[in-house]
C-alpha cells in the first residue's frame, strides 16, 4: 500500500536533483544550514501567526497561510517567490456570523497542472461555520462552499485533494450531533462519507493511499483515548487501532503515511508530561518509536524511513530532529529567539531542504512568526 502524501514526498526528492540548480543565488540554493526566509511584520501589509504547512507550485514558489494579519487582520495567504520576494496574495475578510473566532485557515493543497490553490477556513463565511475556497493562479478568490451547521456541518479540520480534483476532509460538527468525514467533488457536490459518534473528535490531517482509502485519527473513542481509522473506497469504516492509555498512550494528535503503508503519529503517554511518536504497520503492529520530554511535537514527515519533525514546549523555541528507521534520535537544530517559536505544522521537503513555519517569534518586538528552511542529506 502506498500513501498519496508520501508519493508527493518521493516526487519532491526526485525533483530536487533537477530543480536545485535553478535556485543558485536564491534563498533556497544553500544547503545543510537553517535560513529564515521571512519574518512576518503583521497587518495590514503582512501576515501574522503562520500555523500551516507550506506548499510549492511547479515554478518553485512557496505558499502558506497565516491565522492573522493581512489587510483586515483576519488571516492571509502569502507567497515567497523563488527569488525571495514576499507578498500577501489574499487577505481574508473580517469574520461574519455568531462565533466570534478568527477565520483560521487550515492547510492548503495545489493543483500542479494549473497552479490553482484549494483550501478551507475553520470559521468565517456567511454564518461563521467555515468555507472551502479556491485561489486561482491569476489571484481570483472564489468561495466554493459555505458550511451550514444545520445542513452539512461546521468547522473543517483538514482538507486533502486526490488526482481527480475531489477534496476530502473532516468537520468538527456534522449536520447531526457528531463530527463527519466529507467529500467535496470536483463537480461541486458535497456529501458526508462517514458520521462519527458524539464522543469522537477527528484531529489532524487525513492520509490517502494510492487506491483512495482514507486514514485518520480521533482524540476519543469508546475507551476515551482515541483511535486510528480507515474509510475504504467502498465506504466501509474500520477502526484499525484503539489507544488504551497504557504503553501506547492516549489522545493522538496527528497522522502521516509512507509509501510502504506505515502510519506515523504522535500521542500523549501515560505520564501526560511528554509526547510519544509511534508507528502503525499495515499488519496492525503498533510500535512506540521515541518519547520526548517536551510536551509538543509537530506532525512527522516520513522520508525513506526517516522521520522529521520539531519538538517544542509552549512559547519556546523548537528542536528540529530526525528519527532513523531503527528509531535512533538525532537532534538536527535548535532554534534561537530570532528564528521563531511555537511551530505547529508539518515540515515540507523540497529542493533537498525542509521548509516549515513558526507561529511566533522572529522579532523581539512583534514576534509575528517566521518561515524557514533547513538543508538535509538525502537519507
Amino acid at each position: 500500500m502506498q500513501f498519496y502524501s508520501a508519493n508527493l514526498v518521493r516526487c519532491a526528492l526526485l525533483a530536487s536533483a533537477f530543480s536545485l540548480a535553478a535556485f543558485a543565488g536564491s534563498v533556497y540554493a544553500q544547503t545543510y544550514n537553517l535560513h529564515v526566509l521571512h519574518r512576518f511584520s503583521g497587518p495590514p501589509d503582512d501576515g501574522w501567526r503562520p500555523s500551516t504547512s507550506v506548499i510549492f507550485d511547479d515554478a518553485g514558489n512557496l505558499y502558506g497561510t497565516t491565522n492573522n494579519g493581512g489587510t483586515n487582520d483576519s488571516g492571509s495567504i502569502y507567497r515567497i517567490a523563488n527569488d525571495g520576494t514576499v507578498s500577501v496574495i489574499h487577505s481574508f475578510e473580517e469574520l461574519t456570523g455568531p462565533t466570534g473566532e478568527t477565520v483560521t485557515p487550515i492547510d492548503m493543497v495545489i493543483d500542479s497542472s494549473t497552479g490553482d490553490i484549494y483550501g478551507a477556513t475553520q470559521y468565517g463565511g456567511l454564518l461563521g461555520y467555515g468555507q472551502i475556497y479556491k485561489l486561482a493562479v491569476d489571484g481570483t478568490y472564489t468561495v466554493l462552499h459555505y458550511f451550514n451547521a444545520l445542513v452539512d456541518g461546521a468547522h473543517p479540520v483538514s482538507v486533502i485533494r486526490d488526482p481527480q480534483g475531489n477534496l476530502y476532509g473532516t468537520l468538527q460538527k456534522g449536520p447531526g450531533v457528531g463530527p463527519v468525514l466529507f467529500e467535496y467533488s470536483s463537480s461541486g457536490t458535497f456529501r458526508v462519507l462517514h458520521a462519527f459518534g458524539t464522543r469522537v473528535m477527528p484531529v489532524g490531517s487525513l492520509v490517502r493511499d494510492m487506491t483512495g482509502n482514507l486514514f485518520g485519527v480521533t482524540t476519543a473513542a469508546t475507551v476515551g483515548c482515541g483511535e486510528i481509522y480507515k474509510l475504504a473506497l467502498d465506504g466501509t469504516f474500520t477502526t484499525l487501532y484503539s489507544f488504551s492509555h497504557g504503553a501506547d498512550g492516549c489522545l493522538p494528535a496527528s497522522l502521516s503515511g509512507d509509501r510502504s503503508g506505515n502510519l506515523y503519529g504522535t500521542v500523549v503517554p501515560v505520564s501526560h508530561d511528554s509526547t510519544l511518536v509511534f508507528k502503525f504497520a499495515p499488519d496492525g503492529t503498533f510500535t512506540p518509536l521515541h518519547s520526548f520530554s517536551l510536551v509538543n511535537v509537530t506532525p512527522v514527515l516520513p522520508v525513506n524511513g526517516t522521520l522529521y519533525a520539531i519538538a517544542y514546549a509552549t512559547n519556546e523555541q523548537g528542536i528540529l530532529f530526525a528519527l532513523a528507521p531503527d528509531s535512533t534520535y538525532t537532534e538536527l537544530y535548535r532554534f534561537s529567539d530570532d528564528q521563531g517559536e511555537d511551530p505547529e505544522a508539518r515540515l515540507t521537503l523540497k529542493f533537498g531542504r525542509l521548509y516549515g513555519t513558526n507561529s511566533g517569534g522572529g522579532d523581539r518586538l512583534s514576534a509575528y512568526g517566521t518561515v524557514f528552511s533547513f538543508g538535509v542529506a538525502d537519507p
